[in-house]
């Protein structure tokens, strides 16, 4: 079966309290690919990490990740502990999504300066794989010092999680090519992710790093419904309740429709090089999985067969 995951997104107010669980069950029982959920600060949305942590006590074999984290909203020694202890708990499924955005609000929030915050994520980073390998660690940088710490467990991951990295704007793929071990493409970027491929590669032989050692992922918004105008519309509302606008071409950019309709669109996701696909669940109800296991991956994985044939 093509590696395909689920992305929870719905907010406190949307569900049940037994959802993720049910959903995270659900998405091991049918034999997708990962679990992963999205990272807001504000609002009535969920705290990722929590819910990864919760995830893993009803799961045993799919992976668990973040897509994407910001790890500058939090201080690099709690999270790298946190990180750490979910990888260990869930014995060595964590991949960690990151990103380099956000809003200003958010930053507010927790009085971070939003200004630099891409230095500030890479120095977090640099700090905390040190902490997930190193004992006393001594580090002096610009956003972070640290004096003979010494922080466990460690993950069970060797020498820790997966590092996806998302977001397309050009400094941030430089950083991709430089220091990533995944690639997560957004929804808006997917159309061309051969020449964003193409810069994230160049930035990676130019260091010495071989580019196929990245993995390539790519995430959408998975809509199924045999009303196409009614899907379109639940998207919409979606995107508008989380971001107060619709910034994407719903109808061409994310998989929506009926199961054929989600098959096509799945379908040339794969054959433009994506290895892994993330789907944005928008209508938090369990038949929408149950559905594109049912009758939409059968299809899509006959269609890749053939074509690789």
């Amino acid at each position: 079966m093509p590696n395909v995951g689920i992305c929870f997104i719905q907010s406190a107010r949307e569900i049940s309290p037994e959802f993720v669980r049910r959903l995270a069950a659900q998405v091991e029982e049918t034999g997708l690919h990962s679990f992963w959920v999205n990272d807001r600060l504000t609002g009535e949305h969920f705290e990722p990490l929590t819910v990864l942590a919760a995830v893993s006590s009803v799961t045993k074999k799919i992976r668990l990740g973040t897509s994407v984290l910001l790890p500058v909203l939090r201080h690099p020694v709690l999270l790298a502990k946190t990180i750490a202890c979910i990888d260990f708990l869930s014995a060595g499924r964590l991949i960690l999504g990151v990103g380099f955005g956000g809003s200003q609000r958010e930053f507010g929030a927790v009085e971070i300066p939003f200004g630099k915050r891409g230095s500030r994520a890479v120095e977090e980073l640099a700090l905390m794989k040190r902490l997930w390998r190193e004992d006393h660690v001594l580090h002096q940088g610009t956003f972070y010092k640290a004096t003979d710490l010494t922080v466990g467990p460690r993950p069970t991951q060797c020498a820790h999680p997966p590092i996806w990295m998302g977001e397309a704007a050009p400094g941030v793929l430089k950083r991709v090519g430089a220091l990533a071990d995944g690639y997560i493409c957004g929804t808006g970027h997917l159309k061309r992710f051969a020449s964003v491929w193409e810069t994230i590669a160049a930035a990676a032989e130019s260091l010495g790093r071989d580019p196929g050692r990245i993995h390539k992922a790519g995430i959408t918004y998975l809509t199924i419904d045999d009303n196409r105008k009614r899907a379109i519309s639940a998207c919409e509302q979606y995107l508008n309740a989380y971001y107060g606008k619709i910034s994407l071409d719903v109808e061409s950019q994310t998989v929506l429709g009926s199961a054929d309709e989600c098959v096509e669109r799945l379908g040339s996701l794969f054959a433009a090089g994506i290895e892994t696909v993330i789907l944005r669940l928008v209508i938090p109800d369990l038949a929408q999985v149950d559905t594109l296991v049912a009758e939409v991956l059968p299809s899509l994985h006959g269609r890749l067969s053939t074509h690789s044939q």
